[in-house]
């Protein structure tokens, strides 16, 4: 796809270069909050100086108001017989090295890395928004968020609504976790 996502707010240029300036001392604390979340959903959408993600740009929806629909369902039937089996894009949720070790993981992970900053900086009715953006890019490269049954060793696909909780989990992590992509998080 490739589009540039889009986002638009109420604050005037001027407004938002104040922001951090030492001239924002006047502005409430909730609106100087509400300004940083601009601030920090327009580098998503490329419409400031502050470095987007960049993989903002592999889908063309805003990141502000990410499609509900589709959504992936929790499987109760058998996605893959084993590991071996699974893609590069695949995620393999729970703990652990054999998590870690997975390439979908590792590329979940520096996902989340990339959104992480901008993540930290919105606002907290905005932080869903973003763990679904992330989930629908998994998704837009042909990735699955899988868990392992401990009785069979079989892969079945967690859903929406299981995979951003555990990338809302992730994205909140310690970013110094994520320094040397030897995090060993809940979400993995």
């Amino acid at each position: 796809m490739g589009g540039m996502a889009i986002v638009t707010s109420s604050f005037s240029e001027e407004e938002l270069k104040t922001l951090g300036s030492g001239d924002d001392e006047d502005i409430p604390a909730a609106k100087r909050a509400a300004m940083a979340s601009a601030v920090a959903l327009r580098a998503v959408a490329g419409g400031s100086p502050v470095k987007p993600p960049k993989s903002a740009s592999e889908v063309d929806f805003d990141i502000a108001d990410p499609p509900t629909l589709p959504i992936t369902e929790p499987s109760d039937v058998p996605t893959l017989e084993s590991t071996t089996l699974m893609t590069e894009n695949d995620v393999l949720c729970g703990r652990g090295r054999g998590t870690n070790s997975q390439m979908g993981n590792r590329r979940f992970r520096a996902l989340v890395r990339d959104f992480q900053p901008t993540y930290l900086m919105a606002k907290r009715r905005e932080k869903p928004k973003m763990a679904r953006f992330v989930v629908l890019i998994v998704r837009h490269r042909g990735g699955r968020f899988l868990r392992r049954d401990d009785m069979d060793g079989r892969l079945y696909e967690v859903g929406d609504e299981k995979a951003e909780a555990k990338t809302s989990q992730a994205l909140r992590e310690d970013r110094r976790k994520y320094a040397d992509g030897n995090n060993r998080g809940k979400y993995e």
